[in-house]
């Protein structure tokens, strides 16, 4: 009983394993045609891959020439991974590699989940298509200089990665994403052909100006050279500035930052600084008629500027010449100063003899506040006659060279003259006793 159960197991079992690979078949092994319209087969053969981003989905099954003279690739896409493909989907003709002429595959390019999807066995027209282009076609596109020119080129090149091609092939790698988007930018072109066709319009008629102004663009292609020649002759100076240059910008980040706390420290000082706005406005409005004003005076002041800047040129002359006459004068100053020194006591005795010596008084008297001047009215007929009395043997005196200061008159009690300030310029035994 136990076997037969066992059996039954076995045989469920591989029935429903016989569905599973039915299903498999059935359902996973579907197959759908689609044409492909190329201007060039490029070589391609029955058999060869279809293949999405290197993942193989079908083969070609067919090649005929159409009515219009294109190719019509007939290919069979297995499965439904891919399927179905729409609208925007672009397929074209790769090459393995250069070492055949037959190893060809086709790469499709799925469209935009957006796009309508295209039929079993709908067309792709050669707007989506592109063809192969090989590489001896390349080369008879070239004249024979332009060949000469690239077999150096390449010849150059392999002296140039000889040894160095792991390093290159890094630095491939590196360059794929600008490849990437240089294939992105080309397919937007190509898709706003219309725009790209404006700008060639558009570069043709600049060309065509620029060949007209030949000699102006000439002339600023050398004074650019000019200019960048002058640049790498200050390469010093310039670097100099560059390695100063960050340095700079520190230095010039906290000025800043102290900028800003100055201005909040000023803020109060424009507060009270209001105030005097409106007197200052009406000052500035002053202004455009003061600058009338004075225009007059301006002039006649240019025309003093000639005669004034010949006398300032005469300057270093009298300069030169009045300098000795200045130092001799100096030194007569300097000379003169005792003399002046012993005079200047002397000095109210000289006045009071020139005020006071017409009226009969022959020097100046002095009490506590010092000089003072005493004007005496002489009247009677020896006055009136213009004769006066005879002088007495004892009034009269001579030889008297060297009195003091104020010693012409009697000593005063408070002692205030004689005034000998300087013993070295009078005779004190010659003072009026």
């Amino acid at each position: 009983m136990a076997d037969a159960k066992v059996r039954l197991a076995a045989l469920c079992a591989l029935a429903l394993g016989v569905v599973a690979l039915v299903a498999v078949v059935v359902v996973g092994g579907s197959t759908h045609t689609l044409n492909l319209r190329f201007i060039d087969a490029g070589q391609l053969v029955k058999g060869d891959l279809v293949e999405v981003a290197g993942r193989s989905i079908g083969s070609v099954d067919e090649i005929t020439l159409t009515n219009d003279n294109q190719a019509n690739v007939k290919v069979k896409i297995k499965g439904d991974d891919f399927w179905p493909l729409r609208r925007g989907t672009v397929a074209g003709i790769r090459a393995v590699g250069l070492s055949g002429v037959a190893n060809r595959y086709v790469e499709v390019t799925p469209g935009p989940p957006s796009g309508a999807t295209i039929a079993d066995g709908g067309i792709i027209e050669t707007t989506k298509t592109r063809p192969i282009v090989d590489l001896d076609q390349v080369l008879t596109a070239l004249d024979a200089p332009t060949r000469k020119q690239l077999q150096r080129l390449i010849k150059n090149g392999s002296t140039i990665f000889d040894g160095n091609a792991k390093d290159a092939n890094h630095a491939l790698e590196y360059l794929n994403p600008a490849v990437a988007q240089s294939h992105a930018l080309l397919s937007e072109l190509d898709r706003d052909s219309a725009a790209v066709g404006r700008l060639v319009s558009t570069s043709a008629a600049v060309a065509t100006t620029l060949s007209g102004r030949r000699t102006d663009l000439q002339g600023a292609i050398t004074n650019t050279a000019r200019t960048l020649d002058a640049v790498a002759a200050e390469r010093t100076a310039l670097q100099d500035a560059l390695t100063r240059g960050p340095a700079f910008l520190r230095e010039a980040g906290r000025t800043m930052d102290n900028a800003s706390d100055t201005f909040q420290s000023v803020k109060p000082a424009l507060r009270e600084l209001r105030p005097t706005a409106a007197p200052l406005a009406a000052v500035l409005r002053q202004l455009p008629g003061v600058g009338r004003d004075a225009r007059p005076a301006v002039r006649q002041l240019r025309n003093l500027l000639p005669a004034l800047r010949e006398a300032l040129l005469a300057v270093p002359s009298l300069d030169k010449a009045a300098r000795p006459a200045l130092t001799s004068t100096t030194s007569a100053l300097l000379s003169a100063l005792p003399i002046a020194a012993g005079l200047r006591p002397y000095a109210p005795d000289v006045i009071a003899g020139l005020f006071n010596g017409f009226t009969g008084t022959t020097g100046g008297y002095y009490d506590a506040n010092g000089h003072y001047a005493r004007i005496q009215l002489v009247t009677g007929a020896a006055a009136l006659s213009g004769t006066l009395a005879p002088l007495s043997a004892g009034q009269l005196q001579t030889g008297l060279t060297a009195r003091c200061p104020g010693a012409a008159v009697e000593p005063a009690d408070d002692k205030t003259n004689p005034n000998p300030e300087d013993v070295s310029v009078c005779d004190t035994g010659q003072n009026k006793k």
